[in-house]
């Protein structure tokens, strides 16, 4: 795993960015279940902000984020792939 040589984030950001995460992942959730709620894309910018509180826990979460749109960007090739 790489490691990032940054400053630590402020305590105001520690404490903050994860509540406003598992919020926009619960609202995400509901978003399923009423439609006028973007659910989708509310879950998935929520999933990066919940891990927002640890330096290692957030770059395990941008990994694995990365990783899935690296996945989608696959699937999206292969759908417009003319063979």
């Amino acid at each position: 795993m790489k490691q990032r040589h940054t400053e630590r984030r402020p305590l105001w950001q520690r404490l903050t960015l994860p509540v406003v995460g598992a919020a926009m992942i619960t609202v995400g959730a509901l978003g399923v279940i009423v439609p006028i709620i973007p659910g989708l894309l509310l879950f998935v910018l929520g999933f990066p902000l919940l891990f927002g509180f640890h330096q290692a826990s957030e770059d395990w979460a941008n990994g694995l984020v990365r990783g899935w749109y690296a996945s989608l960007k696959r699937l999206v090739s292969r759908q417009n792939d003319p063979r």
